[in-house]
């Protein structure tokens, strides 16, 4: 029975020695500076197989075009679709299922909320850059280096003041404002555009992307409006 006891205790020991050096590790490792979020949703509700696979083809596109470039690229789909096509590839996924909800703006920002609480692959990153995942820009790196690192939004070009509302294609955000810009979403039922525009004209430090030409020439999702330059 003592050895029992004194087996327990060394693996107790063990166990928080594992621990403190995760934690060490976990707070003194210094971020980089940008991860790409891609936002998707393969499998929607009422979609014929055949929409379903128009789908897929477009994010795959965009992806296939990602994983060119140098940037750390990660995928968050809410209909719990894997993209089992790109393991073995730098690509990082996340997956769940995310309830029917009143609109696609909620949906975002729970897969947004998602990737950055309950999926690993975001946590070294200072930075994310949300991008609807059909979208693809070239030469954003360098985009992303001339814009710098240390603001706390990062938003287009495209609004409209008369109805307080700021385009959501593409925009990122320091991570440590992660729920305090998502949450009124969620709870409020906020357009993504509409709060983008509120946090936007408050205490946050802003940069404006470039005008981002739409390189594989998509149409937006919901009104099939194609938006170019983003």
């Amino acid at each position: 029975m003592k050895k029992i006891y004194m087996n327990m205790l060394l693996a107790l020991f063990i166990l928080v020695i594992v621990c403190s050096l995760y934690i060490s590790v976990e707070g003194f490792e210094s971020p980089e500076p940008w991860c790409i979020l891609l936002t998707t949703c393969v499998k929607r509700a009422n979609s014929t197989p055949e929409k379903t696979k128009e789908i897929l083809e477009l994010y795959k596109k965009s992806i296939d075009k990602w994983l060119e470039t140098d940037l750390p690229i990660i995928v968050v789909d809410s209909s719990d679709y894997q993209f089992k096509e790109y393991e073995g590839t730098r690509l990082k996924v996340c997956h769940f299922i995310c309830e029917e909800t009143k609109s696609s703006s909620i949906s975002e920002a729970m897969s947004v909320l998602y990737a950055i609480h309950s999926c690993n692959h975001t946590r070294k990153y200072k930075n994310i850059i949300k991008i609807t995942g059909r979208y693809y820009i070239d030469d954003f790196s360098n985009i992303l280096k001339k814009l710098g690192d240390k603001s706390d939004l990062y938003i287009q070009h495209i609004n409209n003041p008369d109805i307080k509302w700021q385009n959501s294609e593409v925009f990122g955000f320091n991570k440590k404002y992660a729920d305090e810009i998502f949450e009124p979403i969620i709870k409020g039922g906020l357009y993504m555009e509409n709060q983008l525009w509120n946090i936007s004209h408050v205490n946050y430090s802003v940069k404006t992307f470039p005008q981002m030409p739409n390189i594989l020439k998509v149409m937006r999702g919901g009104d099939g409006l194609t938006v170019d330059p983003l």
